[in-house]
């Protein structure tokens, strides 16, 4: 037998590495997707696309710095509380919500990853005003194989950053 190689263990090491575990298949998707399935057939393109966004999405969250993507704790100067609101832009450390968000659109054109949500009020903050809570599930919605159409959006969900804001006086 010997000693074993260790460029062979390296190798070895590295090529496991590199093989990323997908989140998703089209029986794991499948459960989000019931109406979307029964219309276009949820296909292996599909998984494809939102795995891809996934890992995007999950790559580039921080603990540090809130991310576009990442989700908020939100209190109101009059107390009102939302545990979902959503941030959608950073402008230079000015951050745009979404306080009662609806399921975000992801899209990516590129190396870019863009977010469209609708839902409402929207406010704003300086990122430095966040508090890092930890992470949560996050839902996200892009568009199928057959593109903008009725019930064409494929649902799916990522692990982003919670942050917390409290308005002051």
């Amino acid at each position: 037998m010997g000693t074993p190689d260790p460029i062979r263990i390296n190798l070895k090491i590295n090529n496991m590495l590199q093989v990323k575990e997908k989140k998703y298949d089209v029986r794991t998707l499948r459960p989000l997707n019931e109406s979307y399935d029964y219309y276009h057939r949820l296909t292996e393109k599909d998984v494809a696309k939102v795995n891809n966004l996934v890992e995007r999405i999950e790559s580039s969250r921080s603990d540090i710095k809130p991310k576009v993507g990442d989700r908020l704790l939100y209190t109101s100067k009059r107390g009102q509380y939302s545990p979902i609101a959503f941030i959608e832009k950073n402008n230079a450390g000015e951050l745009f919500v979404c306080i009662r968000p609806m399921i975000p659109f992801v899209v990516k054109e590129g190396h870019q990853i863009y977010y469209d949500v609708s839902g409402g009020p929207f406010t704003g903050m300086h990122e430095s005003k966040l508090k890092y809570k930890g992470t949560v599930n996050n839902n996200f919605k892009t568009w199928g194989h057959s593109g903008a159409c009725a019930n064409g959006a494929v649902h799916f969900q990522a692990k982003v950053s919670m942050w917390e804001y409290t308005e002051q006086f």
